[in-house]
């Protein structure tokens, strides 16, 4: 294994066990300006296990993939949770990147979470609003309503929305079979 265990605790566990391995405590981060002014931001939460995140009841479940009662055909319920209070939704994409933002839909601020990821997407429950690859919206039908006599594709549109919506993404990687979220300026999010 190349990496390199630079903190006190990781160099400890280590000695002890022979490696590092999961645990509650927080992983030192490489970005010294946050060693030198600790706080509850601009850190890593684990948040889930890859298995909930996929549609499995238990670990035994996503073993045997067996999915959850709950979902029908390819569709998933995405994954809710609260970090410090604020909901947030964590779905894959079609890709199967891990996508976390916040759990609010940006049209009438439905819980997306409420709705379902179908082939890599969110769907919205209220409005169908659709959240692809890297949270993008990608679908909004109530445009189809609309006739476009000069055929357009409402792609400049979803791309404002998209911009709209990027101050509810979070980061989020998935490490020793954890799913973490960064809590803070998604900019210096350290992996």
């Amino acid at each position: 294994d190349d990496t390199k265990i630079r903190s006190t605790i990781g160099k400890h566990i280590h000695k002890r066990v022979g490696g590092l391995v999961n645990s509650y405590i927080p992983t030192a981060s490489r970005n010294k300006k946050i060693l030198k002014t600790p706080s509850f931001e601009n850190t890593w939460y684990a948040v889930a296990f890859p298995w909930q995140i996929d549609g499995y009841d238990t670990p035994l479940d996503a073993v045997l993939k067996r999915k959850s009662s709950g979902n029908k055909g390819g569709e998933v319920k995405p994954f809710a949770t609260r970090l410090w209070g604020e909901p947030i939704v964590v779905y894959r994409d079609a890709q199967n990147e891990l996508i976390a933002m916040a759990d609010v839909c940006p049209h009438r601020s439905s819980p997306l979470s409420m709705g379902k990821v179908e082939d890599g997407k969110l769907h919205c429950l209220y409005h169908g609003w659709e959240f692809g690859e890297k949270g993008s919206c990608v679908n909004i039908p109530t445009l189809h309503s609309v006739d476009d006599e000069e055929g357009n594709d409402h792609s400049k549109f979803h791309a404002r929305v998209t911009k709209a919506n990027s101050g509810n993404m979070r980061a989020v990687t998935e490490h020793q079979g954890l799913v973490y979220v960064w809590r803070g300026n998604i900019l210096e999010a350290d992996v």
